[in-house]
């Protein structure tokens, strides 16, 4: 059966959870639907991410651990340092945005973005792959370019 056939979820996007519950893994590039079609494809990803990289506190897991649990857990909530801002940050945001290109980086680039980001990590409703997804397609996010 292919992917698009498969049940929709928000916004007529196909299910990440039918997805992953018959071919066992996460979509890939070269898949049909691509992964950045499937609302919160990105999630599972940072979730990952949170557990294995120490300098990030696992909040994740004890989100899932909690929710598991049904209650709150004796354990305190991890806590996040934060320091003080990376202009390298600002430099790849805006980057990212001129991916966009709608308006060469501007605002409504870095808004389409971050509705993007929102679709990506399953906190908007709102289907958005057809903003920048055919311009965001398999690029390199993180260079300076």
């Amino acid at each position: 059966m292919n992917a698009r056939a498969q049940a929709r979820g928000p916004a007529n996007a196909p299910d990440l959870t039918a997805f992953v519950a018959t071919h066992h893994r996460l979509p890939r590039l070269g898949d049909d639907p691509a992964p950045w079609h499937f609302r919160g494809w990105l999630l599972p990803y940072v979730i990952e991410l949170h557990a294995l990289v120490p300098a990030v506190a696992d909040r994740w897991g004890y989100h899932l651990r909690t929710l598991e649990a049904g209650h709150l857990l004796d354990e305190p909530m991890l806590q996040i340092a934060f320091g003080p801002p990376d202009p390298k940050v600002f430099r790849l945001l805006h980057n990212w945005s001129r991916l966009v290109g709608w308006d060469c980086g501007g605002w409504s680039d870095f808004r389409t973005l971050v509705d993007w980001l929102g679709w990506a990590l399953a906190v908007a409703g709102e289907d958005t792959t057809s903003a920048p997804s055919a311009q965001m397609q398999p690029r390199t996010l993180g260079g300076d370019g």
